[in-house]
């Protein structure tokens, strides 16, 4: 079948193998299935090629241009997000219907909530399904008067994929009246051999006189609050030096987070990795003896579940649906939101007890082996439920004209 997908961001955010793995490997999935795929966003490339390994993967990308503004604050700044959305809406909806001429989608799948209007018009006016699929929410975008993305679930999906990233996805759809059998409320998959895969000697070039690894290993932008573990790393290493911070990942938050580092003093224990492909992660976290996670809406996210399934021991703050995944003392450390003034001392009993941070790895790696399913399991449940979703409707349309 064909399959068109409508998003407003790239399939890999940070450059080809870098990023949001739960939306590539669904799409693998889906070309390796045999399906066409093909892919339609209002993004530029991150980086040359990344279109080409794309294509020799199964997936086509086809990229069009919705005029932007560097203005960040003021009512100038709101104004022309509201006029760049519609842009978005009505550019994707016409470069959608241009690209049918050439070829018929049997599904078309909106990646993100605002890419559901363009996607449900384009699906009436071909008479196919179409599908929606969610990465994460933030409630309060909820409340802005003009949001598109809330009318998406007033818009009839066939199917709602939503990621299950401890924000309630399911709940949300719920309460705008979306029935539970349109619902498939997933959690991100997972590789169960990482640890066979893991590059040992980077830890000797990470922490070379045998420091102990505080890693956060997240897009630097302020919804992680990784300024709050900066904030407390004056105190952590007033007790013990013997430890290095390693910040994994890249984003427009990083020379902020760089200069906070400095002004803290604290800029030797600190090494900003950026962006590293999604095949070296599990080499980061292996080698960390601590991951910190201070996520304002959820931890529940690969990195943690990465990290659980290489034994290294998660600090977590307890936002969202995170409790689900870690419980305190057993499999992982919880923070409250009200106790982030605690870190420090958390960080530091952690380091200072290596029986208790053995024990707790120990049940976090077993704990996802028994409980979380692998990227294999996962991506053939997604690629089965949209085939599914085709298959109802020429079941449905046979139907009808049978009928007639």
């Amino acid at each position: 079948m064909n399959i068109l997908s409508l998003a407003p961001f790239n399939v890999w955010d940070l450059g080809y193998g870098k990023g949001r793995v739960s939306t590539y490997l669904p799409l693998k999935g889906l070309a390796d299935a045999g399906h066409r795929v093909w892919w339609l966003t209002s993004l530029d490339e991150v980086s040359e090629g990344d279109d080409l390994s794309l294509e020799r993967d199964g997936i086509e990308v086809v990229r069009f241009r919705v005029p932007s503004s560097t203005a960040t604050t003021g009512a100038r700044a709101a104004i022309l997000s509201k006029l760049h959305s519609w842009a978005f809406l009505l550019s994707s909806f016409a470069k959608a219907y241009a690209l049918t001429r050439h070829f018929r989608p049997d599904l078309i799948c909106a990646h993100q909530l605002i890419a559901a209007f363009p996607a449900f018009l384009l699906s009436r006016v071909l008479r196919v399904p179409y599908t929606v699929k969610t990465y994460g929410f933030f409630g309060e975008i909820f409340a802005q008067r003009l949001y598109w993305g809330k009318y998406a679930f007033k818009l009839p999906a066939s199917l709602y994929i939503l990621v299950n990233d401890g924000t309630s996805g399911d709940e949300i759809a719920r309460s705008f009246g979306v029935p539970a059998h349109r619902i498939a409320f997933l959690v991100n998959g997972i590789d169960k051999d990482l640890t066979t895969k893991v590059d040992r000697s980077l830890r000797q070039r990470l922490a070379p006189n045998g420091e102990r690894i505080i890693l956060s290993v997240y897009r630097l932008v302020p919804s992680k609050q990784i300024h709050l573990l900066i904030d407390a790393i004056p105190q952590i290493v007033s007790q013990r030096s013997d430890v290095r911070f390693v910040i994994v990942g890249d984003g427009p938050e990083r020379p902020m987070l760089m200069s906070l580092a400095d002004r803290l003093g604290v800029s030797e224990y600190v090494q900003f990795e950026g962006s590293v492909p999604n095949e070296m992660v599990p080499s980061y976290l292996a080698a960390g003896d601590l991951l910190v996670s201070l996520n304002s809406a959820s931890s529940i996210a690969n990195p943690v579940l990465e990290a659980m399934c290489c034994g290294t021991v998660v600090i977590a703050l307890n936002t969202g649906t995170t409790s689900d995944l870690i419980v305190d003392g057993e499999n992982g450390i919880l923070l409250e939101t009200d106790e982030i003034a605690e870190l420090p001392r958390v960080v530091l009993e952690a380091l200072d007890d290596d029986r208790r941070r053995g024990s707790l790895g120990e049940a976090a790696r077993q704990f996802i082996l028994e409980n979380w399913p692998s990227w294999e399991e996962r991506v053939a449940q997604e690629v089965q439920l949209l085939e599914d979703v085709v298959k109802r409707h020429r079941q449905g349309t046979s139907s009808k004209e049978a009928s007639v």
